[in-house]
């Protein structure tokens, strides 16, 4: 998996989720509000390497979120006309579910 969508909805990411998702080059986050991150939910070198995508506005909170402020390149993403955050090749991640399309 290289791309990560997590919902508006999703609350709570625990440790180890990602921690094997090496791959990663992008998690967008659509949460205004930044989820519990588990400390070892994404491994040292997706923080590193991917770029963590949030909505406009929200920059500032995840740069001061616990653990979300880990990622070395958060940038903010224009959301406005988005109807359906699922694509050939991400992951949709709701709080309790990950369901691939």
């Amino acid at each position: 998996m290289t791309n990560l969508t997590l919902t508006a909805q999703t609350e709570y990411i625990r440790k180890s989720a990602f921690i094997h998702c090496t791959d990663l080059r992008s998690v967008t986050s659509l949460a205004e509000t930044p989820p519990s991150l588990s400390e070892e939910a994404f491994s040292d070198e997706t923080f590193l390497t991917a770029t963590l995508y949030v909505p406009a506005g929200a920059l500032e909170t995840y740069q001061n979120a616990s653990n979300w402020k880990n990622f070395y390149d958060i940038r903010e993403l224009d959301l406005t006309g988005i109807t359906s955050a699922a694509g050939a090749d991400e992951t949709i991640v709701s709080a309790e579910t990950a369901v691939s399309v």
